[in-house]
């Protein structure tokens, strides 16, 4: 373990700093669940990217009179731990943080070996960024920051000054620096990291952090960017994100093609921002200028999500080509007014999401941060229909006039061409703005072909053995629709599906009108039987009664049937169709 001495520099207004983890006495791994790492580890196997020879940083407040996570803890063995801001004892927070960031039993980057450990205070001063000094800060050699606290000047004018340091040098060094959101949702934005342009501002997936949009700088800029678990209520999200980044990293160092994303952390944002999933939160909202949630941003945490899409490969645009439906860019303000990006879906999308994010850049003078003139570009992000590489119609705009993030999210999206295209409004620099444009695509699942394979997509292992939960007359929903129905109409067990039960309705054969009942199923199920039941009295039925009318095919692996009765209605005074669900035994 290193030890490295740097001298404090004196602040001289105090600095208030409030932590973002108190305590662990149920720290767990079961958070890799709820952000999509188990399927990475199921699909790649050993060759799933550890954060292997990626450098890290880690910010912490004292705790004690200590900032140091503990050196003899059997999770940081085979670590190179240097602490930057002098000698320490232990600190429980630090060693919590340093757990789910690195740590070879809970986090996501068991393969991170080499970090550096910054005390606040000396981090703000002479250790890093140099706040009120009359030198730019220091250079970073770290790919990813990570930031645990939060906290504020008297002076706001110091608060201004320390995120235009901190936006500064992540442009100039390229790493990701990942910050908190204060642990009080009735607390207004914290000046100290998150109001930050480049920075990766973190909250909770429980909503219990401080918003209201940012004070200064462009007051009204939504944060948090996204948000992660509290690991079992601990309020600790920011370093499960910066081992996902650290995860992202690895894979683009060793991946052919993905150089860029290597040393623009505008990449690395954009791609967890894109990947972030909102189906959590039923209230999470958006509108045009306002693209990402007040309260949860672009989403949770995903990053299978967000590897798929960094694996997905950099597509330029181009006016005639398709880029694939999941992937990224690093383009230049500079190449133009507009770019475009085509995209051919081939089957409808349960959703699609794009996001766009790039950094603030500054007219500086030596080291004058607080009178640094902010160049901030201001673009728009479009998705249109489209037809032979032609725009058609527009789909959904992300207008935000003040933040420098757009975000694109739509559900059920439906087969066809489609044209992302991202305009540039306003360009104050001399030579242009890199940007970085991530998209997903996630088509509608296909339905499963048998009960079995159902139940193991909606049902854990030990529902499955619990029959009264996941059996085939189960309903766990509390619908009245029990789980072999719902299976037969693709339906999802833990969501109500009466509005998937057959519908009625008519037909007109030779001026003869006979009643219909129509019904979806998955388009290739197996095992199961479906009849058409006909009765006058509800009593006396005769079964397998009904004549194909149509059938229509969907883009998400189910099809549509319309039945017929075989006697007309002319003459009766009631006639009743049911559907009859066998599953076939073998």
């Amino acid at each position: 373990m290193h030890r490295k001495i740097f001298p404090s520099v004196f602040i001289p207004l105090s600095i208030a700093v409030s932590l973002l983890l108190l305590s662990a006495p149920h720290l767990s791994a079961l958070y890799r669940e709820a952000v999509g790492w188990p399927r990475i580890a199921a699909e790649l196997g050993e060759n799933i990217p550890t954060g292997q020879g990626i450098q890290v940083s880690m910010v912490e407040s004292l705790v004690g009179n200590h900032y140091g996570p503990d050196p003899n803890n059997m999770d940081f063995s085979g670590k190179s731990i240097e602490f930057l801001s002098g000698e320490t004892g232990v600190s429980e927070h630090a060693t919590i943080t340093g757990l789910l960031f690195f740590g070879n039993t809970f986090s996501m980057a068991p393969g991170i070996e080499t970090i550096h450990i910054y005390q606040t205070n000396n981090w703000m001063g002479g250790g890093f960024l140099r706040v009120t000094g009359d030198e730019r800060p220091v250079v970073e050699t770290s790919r990813i920051q990570n930031h645990s606290w939060t906290g504020g000047f008297p002076d706001q004018a110091m608060e201004i000054e320390a995120n235009r340091r901190l936006d500064y040098t992540i442009t100039r060094d390229g790493f990701l620096a990942v910050t908190g959101m204060h642990n009080v949702s009735s607390f207004e934005l914290r000046g100290l990291m998150s109001h930050g342009y480049n920075t990766l501002a973190v909250g909770r997936v429980n909503g219990d952090h401080n918003r209201g949009g940012t004070r200064f700088d462009e007051p009204g800029r939504v944060k948090p960017d996204l948000v992660a678990p509290e690991d079992l209520g601990m309020s600790n999200p920011a370093p499960i994100v910066s081992a996902a980044a650290a995860l992202l990293l690895e894979e683009a160092d060793r991946t052919p093609g993905l150089e860029n994303a290597r040393h623009h952390p505008q990449v690395i944002k954009s791609v967890l921002m894109a990947g972030a999933t909102k189906s959590p939160f039923p209230e999470w909202t958006r509108h045009d200028n306002k693209p990402i949630d007040e309260v949860f941003g672009a989403g949770r945490l995903n990053v299978y999500h967000s590897h798929r899409i960094l694996t997905g490969g950099e597509h330029t645009p181009s006016p005639d080509t398709f880029a694939a439906p999941s992937g990224w860019h690093l383009g230049d303000t500079a190449s133009g007014d507009s770019a475009v990006y085509f995209l051919s879906l081939d089957a409808e999308q349960e959703t699609f999401t794009a996001n766009l994010a790039w950094h603030r850049l500054f007219d500086l003078e030596g080291s004058d941060f607080q009178n640094a003139e902010p160049l901030v570009a201001r673009l728009e992000l479009r998705l249109f229909e489209s037809d032979g590489f032609t725009l058609g119609d527009e789909v959904q705009i992300s207008a935000d006039p003040v933040n420098n993030v757009q975000h694109l999210y739509l559900v059920n999206l439906p087969v066809g061409e489609y044209a992302l295209r991202i305009d540039v409004i306003d360009d104050p620099t001399m030579e242009g703005v890199a940007y970085a444009l991530a998209w997903d695509a996630i088509p509608v699942p296909t339905p499963p072909a048998t009960f079995a394979q159902w139940q193991e997509r909606h049902f854990t292992p030990e529902e499955i053995d619990r029959p009264a939960t996941s059996g085939p007359n189960a309903d766990p929903a509390g619908d009245g629709v029990p789980n072999l129905l719902v299976f037969a109409l693709a339906g999802d067990p833990h969501e109500q599906n009466r509005n998937r039960l057959p519908t009625p309705g008519t037909t007109t054969i030779d001026d003869e009108v006979y009643p219909t009942l129509t019904y979806t199923q998955p388009q290739n199920i197996e095992s199961i039987t479906y009849r058409i039941d006909a009765s006058s009295d509800l009593v006396s039925w005769a079964e397998d009664i009904g004549i194909p009318v149509s059938e229509t095919v969907h883009g998400n692996g189910t099809i549509t049937h319309t039945h017929r009765d075989t006697v007309p209605l002319t003459g009766q005074t009631r006639r009743f169709l049911k559907l009859t669900v066998l599953a076939d035994t073998p």
